[in-house]
């Protein structure tokens, strides 16, 4: 587990090295909205329990109806990776699932 005193610090290291994942979350958050548009979601950063550093971002979307909330994430995914300049270049840093 990170402390409070560590978390700025990784977060700043985190986003450095993976310089465009805040633009990537500029462009999928309207697409992120425009599929989910009255589901909460939260953002978490994640981090790897070996080296105790941050690892990917993960962002949250609370469902109520699994099955069908799953087809529209699949969706979601298929044109958030061809519609983002960025999604070869964070390859695999940002992650959306539902909760």
């Amino acid at each position: 587990m990170v402390n409070d005193t560590n978390f700025d610090k990784l977060i700043k290291n985190f986003i450095g090295k993976h310089s465009e994942i805040i633009d990537y979350i500029h462009e999928i958050t309207p697409l992120l909205n425009n599929y989910f548009p009255d589901y909460p979601k939260i953002i978490e950063f994640c981090e790897d329990s070996k080296t105790n550093n941050l690892d990917f971002i993960m962002i949250y979307i609370k469902g109520s109806v699994f099955n069908e909330d799953y087809k529209t994430l699949k969706k979601f995914k298929r044109e958030a990776l061809y519609r983002s300049k960025y999604s070869k270049n964070i390859n695999g840093s940002v992650c959306v699932e539902l909760w």
